[in-house]
């Protein structure tokens, strides 16, 4: 059986496929590559090849002879369409899974230098930095006056944190169609800050320790009454650093230029507390740790169910 194409007359093994609407001469019946001249160009349109087919065979006397549009094609799948993943996707995803494991497990190996760093702060520095503030810095009446009575906006600054962070992930999610870094980052914020709130607020009912006012006219009380919290004994860890360090973690993985500014931020606050005689040394300590945890949580809870990009996997 002989066919009559675009540019002469081609056998029936010449044809060897025909998809996306072009017919591709690729060999002839013996197995030669056909000339290129003697080849339809590329996007050659299938209708018009056809006719010239058709017509010619029938000027021969043939029969036409038919090709299934879908004859090397593969039945679809069942179900919903998967999309192709690039061929770094999974390396990118086990280098993802790479970085939290590092991340945790540095977390859990810090907790014996932290542990014991605390302990030694409740042994032999807390006292010694606590009078030292108190009998030099507190001299100036000035500096006596203006720190005696700072406002806590704690909850204040965890209710307008988790509120706005909701609100913006909303509109993030709703405009973007899906959940990006920026998204992600906003739930964080809004898992962040209360889960901190939450955990100061069971560890200071845990160890009962005495605040650093309250201790420095009755020096006798430098104990922990485990399990027996109240106002007066609630200064361990502090609340503002576990708070802030959360906060500033969030901001620390999904925003590395502001790094520095984070970092200024904790060391300031972490002065600051000492300082003012709001805290021990080892109070400070212990939050910023117990921030970090909470962080590292809230990641957890966060982003595991979700694709980021691998820069802020850590």
């Amino acid at each position: 059986m002989r066919m009559i194409g675009a540019s002469g007359l081609w056998s029936a093994e010449q044809i060897s496929k025909v998809s996306d609407g072009a017919i591709h001469i690729i060999r002839d019946g013996k197995g030669q590559d056909v000339p290129r001249q003697n080849r339809p160009g590329r996007g050659f349109p299938a209708a018009s090849v056809r006719r010239q087919v058709r017509g010619g065979l029938a000027k021969a006397g043939e029969q036409p002879y038919s090709i299934p549009m879908n004859a090397d094609r593969h039945e679809a799948p069942e179900g919903p369409p998967v999309p192709p993943q690039p061929p770094h996707a999974a390396a990118a995803a086990a280098a993802t899974a790479g970085r939290r494991l590092r991340y945790d497990a540095a977390l859990l190996v810090a907790l014996a230098p932290v542990a014991l760093a605390t302990y030694y702060c409740v042994i032999y520095l807390d006292i010694p930095v606590a009078r030292f503030i108190w009998r030099y810095l507190y001299a100036s009446k000035a500096w006596s006056r203006y720190t005696s009575s700072l406002p806590d906006n704690l909850l204040m600054l965890v209710v307008c944190v988790t509120a706005g962070s909701a609100a913006l992930f909303r509109h993030r999610v709703a405009r973007r169609h899906g959940v990006d870094a920026p998204a992600l980052g906003y739930k964080m914020l809004a898992i962040a800050a209360p889960a901190a709130f939450l955990a100061k607020s069971l560890l200071k009912l845990v160890f009962g320790r005495i605040n650093t006012r309250e201790w420095l006219p009755a020096p006798q009380e430098y104990v922990f009454q485990w399990f027996a919290a109240d106002e007066r004994h609630s200064g361990f860890p502090s609340g503002h650093m576990v708070v802030v360090t959360a906060l500033a973690a969030v901001v620390w993985r999904f925003h590395p230029r502001c790094r520095p500014v984070c970092l200024a931020l904790l060391l300031f606050l972490a002065l600051a507390l000492i300082a003012t005689d709001y805290h021990f040394v080892s109070d400070v300590i212990a939050g910023a740790y117990a921030g970090l945890v909470v962080e590292a949580g809230a990641w957890r809870a966060a982003g595991r169910r979700i694709g980021v990009p691998p820069e802020i996997a850590t």
